[in-house]
């Protein structure tokens, strides 16, 4: 079979291909690494001529200060040279004797000044000062006398040497250099003041420039208030002005003594400058030193283009190499995609040559050998189908005529069916007796062709009349078998009138003299019946329940005995309703079973009904209750075909897949003619047209209780009608949970009915849990099984019911039965039924009789056994 292709041609988009993927994440980390390369050669390459540059600007700064210095010192040695040769020291001490000495110091000191003048070429002006700061020699003599106490060149003047800047309204700037004048005693005398000449200082500091043409150099000093006054600049900044330090952060820290690097400060034209800053004189003096970054990164810039160039140039050839070499490498794997698309198509004899010893190579070999074993494959597929076929047409006609048999057993089967009905219908009573001062209605509807319900009306005496429903297990022909075997064990009793015929005027189910029991019992029957068929059924888990009634026609009393059977509907002309319940087991389960009868005085315009459970699942959409049923014959009380009509009603217009069987039998207390029915249609077929589904119990499974176990939990499932015959273990179960100290959960999704037995049994389970502080959970009650928890007053259950639903685990059993006795189901039942009527006095009224008759059972059975042992 050929697989589609996505791609057309196969070829895969350059994008989305392997090989474009490979391209793009190569060539990304080539930029990327040519990237990075060229960033690093740049800031490594700047790094150096910023380093440079600092060292530069550091030798060029210490220069000029050494040649500041050096100027400072030569002046300052002439001053220290003039006052020694003149001995002005002498001269001032002589003036302050007399005012003639201090004339005759200004004449002596103009003539030196003037020789002085003429032999130096950066003297300009020379003043003497005595103590006072009063000028006593210069060279200008109209300055002779002024006073100069509170000029800064005195103040500091006298306190040590002392230069400064200045500017003079004649000379221009000049350098004022002053030395104290002392005595030998170390007296202070005066203070000699040299003013020199600055051009040749700014020549000289003007002609020491760097390579760099940007380099700016200024001298700066603090002036009194504390401001910044430039004495020599380069870059035509005005000399003397004040200047805020915050406006040259450099020329600030070298006046307070620093000597450090600035770098990308910005000068008053705006560009970026490295600066270079260090003190002058001892910090008299500050030296600021500027070049330009753009000059100094010159080259940086020219070595980043280089670079550039040289990584794009790089970076094409390496795309080129790259793609070519993806290109080469992803070679092979196109061979195999080819080759794979090849396959797709149903080219089984594709192959990939590939020499390389790399996973490429390998891949090449799996490859081969996958498409070896596929043709290998898919000829033996081939062949094998070839083969089948051969064999399925050559089987073909067996096939025929084993079809052709199957039709044939199935026409004997319907012949046997059919044999089946007219073998039941002879079961069922054709011409009933006629009972003086009643009227009997009977109706029988089975399920499938043939079904497991039954009823009989027989003479005893001219007196005493019998009434019998039973129903077998099971639908079809395993429980029309199992009713004629009762039918045929019941003809076997009734021959003999001595069995309903009382031996003992005392109860069956207790040693004690009560009420006279009447002298015609169905008890004897149902002990006979019963061990004939444990004896005929052992083992087959098959049952019948039956009730049977014997009709006094002359005192009017109907005495009733129940087998496992739904109750008797007993309705009194007054409207009164009530089921008759005389329990014991279905026939066929246990040997020496035990069984009670109760006695009813009817009244003109009483009924009663016996009825098989089919009568229950008319209404596949909504369970039938006991109720409904009372009330629509009453509805139809006195009418022709009652039955026929009351399952009219009860259907509702309802077409079930599944019908089970019906059963009914109704004595009117009033003279009339009996209308008995018995149809061989049923209900499924008329309405279905032919439907022959053949599933248990209305197509659903059978009454059971399943049990599924986790680690903390026991979970019980109840599924279709479930009585006390398929709940007899359920007890067993809830004790091994609470003794296990497990939560329980009690599903009822797929239940629809539970009788007294029940109900009593999930009150029990309510009452353990509470007891034990274990979790129980009630999940999918329906309405009717809900309504009967209310009506019965069982709170303790409701507290438990859910609307939400547990998941329950698949895996699951049927409770079994088969280690549980009689003895302990009859106590089983008898602890229900307490359980129930504990709850109310309407439900301790109900069950009285039925715990009695529990009791009584339990007592003579225990003392049946004491007695045989």
């Amino acid at each position: 079979m050929a697989l589609t292709n996505t791609h057309g041609n196969g070829e895969i988009p350059f994008k989305r291909s392997i090989r474009g993927k490979l391209t793009v994440i190569v060539i990304t980390i080539l930029m990327l690494t040519v990237t990075s390369v060229t960033v690093f050669d740049f800031v490594y390459i700047r790094d150096i001529l910023k380093r440079e540059i600092h060292n530069e600007l550091s030798l060029y700064g210490k220069s000029l200060r050494s040649i500041l210095h050096l100027y400072i010192e030569q002046e300052l040695e002439l001053l220290r040279t003039y006052i020694a040769v003149n001995q002005l020291d002498v001269s001032l001490e002589s003036t302050r004797e007399s005012f003639s000495g201090a004339r005759e110091l200004s004449e002596q000191m103009q003539k030196s000044i003037i020789e002085f003048e003429t032999g130096s070429d950066t003297f300009r002006d020379f003043q003497l000062l005595d103590r006072e700061g009063a000028i006593v020699a210069a060279s200008d003599q109209s300055e002779i006398g002024k006073s100069l106490v509170g000029s800064t060149i005195f103040k500091k003047g006298r306190l040590g040497r002392f230069s400064e800047f200045q500017i003079h309204d004649t000379l221009g700037q000049i350098l004022s250099i002053c030395e104290p004048i002392t005595n030998a005693q170390g007296e202070f005398l005066g203070v000699a003041v040299i003013n020199s000449d600055v051009s040749l200082l700014q020549e000289v500091l003007n002609s020491a420039q760097t390579a760099h043409e940007s380099t700016d150099v200024r001298l700066g000093v603090l002036n009194e208030q504390k401001w910044i006054e430039y004495v020599f600049s380069t870059d035509n900044s005005p000399l003397h002005d004040p200047i805020d330090p915050k406006n040259d952060i450099a020329m600030s820290r070298a006046l307070l003594g620093e000597t450090n690097f600035i770098d990308n400060l910005v000068d008053n034209d705006g560009n970026s400058v490295l600066t270079a800053f260090l003190p002058v004189s001892d910090g008299s003096f500050g030296l600021v030193v500027e070049v330009n970054t753009s000059e100094v990164f010159a080259p940086t810039r020219r070595a980043l283009a280089t670079t550039i160039i040289v990584g794009v140039t790089v970076a094409l050839l390496s795309i080129l190499v790259a793609t070519t070499f993806v290109r080469t490498s992803l070679f092979p794997i196109r061979r195999l995609s080819h080759a794979a698309q090849r396959v797709t198509e149903g080219d089984l004899t594709a192959r990939v040559t590939e020499d390389s010893k790399d996973e490429l190579g390998a891949l090449a070999q799996v490859f081969n050998d996958m498409v070896e074993t596929v043709r290998t494959n898919q000829q033996t597929l081939e062949d094998t189908v070839n083969r089948r076929t051969a064999e399925l047409e050559e089987s073909k006609d067996q096939l025929s005529a084993l079809v052709a048999s199957f039709e044939r057993q199935n026409e004997l089967m319907d012949q046997d069916l059919q044999q089946a009905e007219v073998i039941q219908r002879s079961l069922l009573p054709r011409q009933p007796p006629a009972v003086p001062g009643f009227t009997l209605s009977a109706l029988y509807v089975p399920g499938n062709n043939v079904g497991g319900d039954l009823y009989d009306v027989f003479r005893i005496d001219d007196q005493h009349f019998g009434l019998v429903v039973a129903d077998a297990t099971g639908h079809g022909v395993s429980a029309a078998m199992l009713s004629v075997l009762f039918k045929n064990r019941l003809d076997l009793v009734e021959a003999d009138e001595s069995v309903f015929q009382s031996e003992s005027s005392t109860n069956p189910l207790t040693d004690r003299v009560s009420e006279p029991r009447s002298a015609y019992s169905a008890i004897p029957v149902f002990e006979r019946v019963n061990d004939e068929l444990v004896s005929d059924v052992v083992g087959s888990n098959m049952f019948v329940t039956a009730v049977c009634c014997i009709l006094d026609t002359q005192k009017s009393q109907l005495t009733i005995a129940n087998a496992g059977h739904p109750p008797v509907l007993y309705i009194r002309a007054s409207g009164e309703v009530e089921l008759v319940k005389s329990p014991g087991p279905a026939l066929g389960l246990y040997p020496d079973a035990v069984y009670a009868e109760r006695t009813l005085t009817l009244h003109d315009g009483d009924n009663v009904l016996l009825y098989t459970d089919g009568l229950f699942s008319l209404d596949e959409d909504e369970t039938i209750r006991m109720e409904a049923i009372a009330s629509k014959l009453q509805q139809l009380k006195g009418q022709d075909n009652i039955l026929n009509a009351l399952v009219g009603e009860l259907q509702n217009g309802a077409s079930p897949e599944e019908q089970d069987d019906i059963t009914m039998l109704l004595i009117d207390v009033r003279e009339g003619e009996n209308q008995f029915e018995n149809q061989f249609e049923s209900l499924t077929r008329t309405r279905t047209m032919g439907s022959t589904t053949g599933k248990e119990n209305n197509g659903q499974p059978a009454p059971h209780i399943e049990i599924a176990q986790d680690e903390k939990t026991t979970f019980l499932i109840f599924v279709g009608k479930v009585s006390w015959v398929q709940g007899k273990p359920v007890a067993q179960s809830i004790r091994d949970a609470v003794r296990k100290k497990q939560d329980i959960v009690v599903d009822l999704t797929a239940c629809d009915y539970l009788d007294s037995a029940m109900l009593g049994t999930l009150h029990e389970t309510a009452h353990e849990c509470s007891l034990h502080n274990l979790k129980l959970t009630i999940q999918g009650t329906s309405k009717p099984i809900y309504d009967a928890f209310v009506e019965l007053g069982m709170y303790d259950v409701l507290g438990f019911v859910i609307s939400g639903k547990m998941l329950v685990p698949d895996d699951r059993s049927r409770l079994s039965d088969e280690d549980i006795d009689m003895m302990a189901q009859q106590r089983w039942l008898l602890r229900a039924h307490e359980a129930l009527a504990s709850l109310n006095t309407a439900n301790e009224e109900e069950f009285r009789h039925v715990i009695e008759e529990l009791r009584e059972g339990i007592e003579e059975a225990e003392e049946a056994r004491r007695t045989k042992s």
